[in-house]
């Protein structure tokens, strides 16, 4: 089993002039900064990578992640089962789909915190 820490979330700033971006709320239809948490990461971009999607056992690991992140407070931990972890840092190193670099920089504790998880 592994523990992995929910960081904080992100505020994600253009990286020349250092102001945050933003993105046009389809909602109020206002600018809003782009934000980004530790669960929109993970679910959003790691768990929909063709990797969970193999077979059934996969597809279980990414929803025993996504619902315990789903519950789990920002500078708590989830623990997870040490088969899905491994697959979770594999998507992480080598992605079907490349990230986008600008906010992928703005990520770094979210990468280490997948990367250098406690043992229980």
């Amino acid at each position: 089993m592994k523990n992995i820490l929910i960081p904080e979330t992100i505020t994600i700033k253009n990286l020349l002039t250092d102001e945050p971006m933003l993105f046009q709320n389809q909602i109020t239809n206002q600018p809003e900064q782009l934000k980004i948490s530790f669960f929109n990461f993970v679910v959003g971009t790691l768990l929909k990578d063709a990797a969970f999607g193999v077979i059934a056992v996969t597809v279980m690991h990414a929803i025993d992640i996504k619902d315990k992140l789903k519950v789990a407070a920002e500078g708590t931990s989830i623990e997870i089962e040490d088969e899905a972890y491994d697959l979770l840092a594999a998507t992480l190193k080598k992605p079907a789909i490349n990230f986008n670099t600008e906010i992928a920089m703005q990520l770094g504790s979210y990468l280490k915190s997948i990367l250098s998880p406690d043992k229980p």
